[in-house]
């Protein structure tokens, strides 16, 4: 989440989960559950129920039909019984070049889930996302506003970084809770000063309707143009992300990078995106309505054995803004300009995350045999060909 700690508490009574079953596994104590297997990590199977629930069990704990179905499947995600993911990890998913310029659809199809629809609770669903609101919208006006959500994942899933998303069960609909005011958003778990967010440990979007453009004019909802979106789509790729346990600067930064990329309808304007970048993090002379850190030319941010090591609560505190805006050009030039330019460190980094490797080992990857001291040296070097002078302290 931009700015803020992610929330983790949730109103359950509003929400439920759309996710797939895929087995049914049973415990030695007679329970049984319908499942998707996430992860295996230390003699330990976490699952996620079709409710949308996540638990944890000693594999010990499983009757024999279900070690088989685990070993089965540790063995499909090309793991071990030490570690396997439902993140598969092949080289082949590195490979594909950065896109330039990502087309979305202009008019997605959309469906109207009547029989989903009740309690005071309006359902849609397009191809990647169901949307659940507290409003009764025109199906044109979902439509509309959709068009950000399915851009961004198309986006994401685009870039050569192996997002999680493209390992979901299939016809997996990501669910994103719609709300017709601040209050009801902020009783669900959403942030006042916050556009949107996403609840890691539920898997889902809650959004404000006004931050989708979206306002009541007489008895009916219409949807306007020229909403700032990046909040959004911010949002949406911890949404696609998710699974993988990244350290805060990259976390944010990945996402900072997508929804600093200049967008117009079903459009991602991705090659040259560096002056975008730039201004939106030291750009101190901002305009009514735009977004932006506003950091100045020249500022001062944590030593990067400090800065990219740095636990979650400490990067979304007090300093937050200068943190966000700076792992955002880290991120940035970890994509572009690091070694070759071909991201290959950063995706040694990701890699190692997803294969079971520590932070630890997953940094070491990405410095590849230099220093912090080096890395920083140019890292700067990179900004100051720009007109951006950062300082290490």
């Amino acid at each position: 989440m931009r700015l803020l700690i992610l929330q983790s508490v949730l109103c359950c009574c509003l929400l439920a989960s759309a996710a797939e079953a895929t087995v049914q596994l049973e415990l030695k104590s007679g329970q049984r559950y319908d499942c998707a297997f996430r992860q295996v990590r230390d003699s330990q199977l976490i699952f996620k129920t079709n409710g949308g629930a996540s638990y944890t069990v000693s594999l010990d704990a499983l009757t024999d039909r279900s070690k088989k179905q685990v070993s089965s499947w540790v063995r499909a995600q090309g793991g071990t019984l030490k570690y396997a993911s439902w993140i598969k990890s092949p080289d082949s998913a590195f490979s594909k070049s950065w896109p330039k310029t990502v087309y979305g659809p202009a008019n997605p199809p959309l469906k109207v889930r009547h029989d989903l629809s009740k309690n005071g609770k309006y359902v849609f669903e397009t191809e990647n996302y169901q949307f659940i609101c507290d409003a009764k919208l025109d199906s044109k006006v979902v439509q509309r506003f959709s068009v950000l959500f399915e851009t961004t994942h198309r986006y994401n899933m685009a870039l050569p970084i192996n997002v999680a998303a493209r390992y979901e069960v299939k016809g997996h609909k990501f669910p994103i809770y719609l709300f017709e005011s601040m209050q009801l958003y902020v009783r669900a778990g959403g942030h006042p000063r916050a556009a949107g967010v996403f609840i890691p440990s539920k898997g889902i979007c809650l959004i404000p309707l006004q931050s989708l453009g979206v306002r009541k004019q007489g008895t009916r909802w219409i949807y306007e143009k020229g909403k700032d979106n990046s909040t959004i789509s911010h949002e949406l790729t911890h949404q696609l992300m998710a699974g993988t346990s990244f350290a805060p600067w990259f976390l944010e930064g990945s996402a900072e990078y997508v929804s600093s990329t200049p967008y117009n309808h079903a459009v991602f304007h991705v090659y040259n995106s560096k002056p975008k970048v730039i201004d939106l993090v030291t750009d101190d002379k901002l305009k009514p309505g735009e977004y932006g850190r506003m950091l100045g030319r020249r500022f001062s941010m944590p030593k990067l054995s400090r800065f990219m090591t740095m636990p979650y609560g400490q990067f979304a505190g007090p300093n937050a803004n200068l943190n966000y805006g700076a792992a955002l050009l880290l991120t940035y030039y970890f994509y572009h300009e690091d070694g070759n330019g071909d991201a290959a460190r950063i995706k040694s980094y990701i890699k190692t995350l997803q294969r079971g490797g520590s932070e630890q080992e997953a940094l070491k990857a990405l410095l590849n045999g230099r220093s912090f001291e080096e890395l920083e040296k140019s890292f700067a070097k990179y900004y100051a060909q720009s007109g951006v002078t950062i300082d290490f302290k």
